[in-house]
């Protein structure tokens, strides 16, 4: 498996906005990297897996983490 795909600790969860579905977000294998998962509903965690590159994430998204 890729490590960009590998989780390896679950940092919170990103409330949703008229935008963006609620999101599960996880560090991965490869460091700087970041897993976001939408989530199918209250506490139901998602089957998609989107890594992300932590560099072109936007300034402020750890302080959206619950």
């Amino acid at each position: 498996m890729e490590p960009r795909l590998m989780v390896k600790q679950r940092l919170g969860e990103i409330p949703a906005s008229g935008a963006r579905p609620r999101m599960e977000v996880f560090t991965s294998g490869m460091p700087g990297w970041y897993i976001f998962a939408p989530m199918a509903g209250p506490g139901i965690s998602g089957t998609l897996h989107i890594p992300i590159e932590g560099k072109r994430l936007k300034t402020g998204w750890k302080k959206e983490l619950v």
